[in-house]
């Protein structure tokens, strides 16, 4: 017990003015040490044990939404494709046919459709980098 005491006298007066060193921050420390009890873990991971369904439930809908989105940039990019074909075709039709109007709006439904695929295409890709790196930070 005496060397108990005498170790409790050398290291309370310096633990003291280390605590008054500290200022406003006193209340940090009680913190500090509260957390590491373990009553403290248990009640903490018994709340967190509560909230988890709904942490679930937020992860679920955020999954869709993403889902949602990548569905939506996918059917225009599809569509855009289809698009660029058809007038792909158009074009050839009017070239076999030397029907000059058939000519240039398969031209033009080509070349519009054709630019509105490559920029949904990079939009995809950027959008699936951002999305990767969102999950993994």
């Amino acid at each position: 017990m005496a060397k108990e005491d005498d170790l409790i006298n050398v290291i309370k007066p310096v633990f003291m003015d280390w605590l008054s060193k500290r200022g406003n921050n006193k209340w940090e420390f009680v913190w500090f040490w509260l957390q590491s009890q373990p009553l403290f873990k248990t009640v903490y991971s018994f709340t967190e044990f509560l909230k988890l369904p709904q942490k679930l439930e937020n992860i679920k809908e955020m999954e869709q939404r993403r889902q949602f989105q990548f569905s939506l940039f996918e059917n225009y990019k599809k569509q855009l494709f289809q698009l660029t074909l058809l007038g792909l075709v158009g074009l050839g039709i009017g070239i076999y046919s030397s029907h000059q109007l058939l000519l240039q709006l398969a031209f033009g439904v080509s070349v519009v459709s054709g630019i509105g695929y490559v920029i949904c295409s990079f939009k995809l890709k950027k959008w699936m980098k951002y999305m990767h790196e969102k999950r993994r930070g």
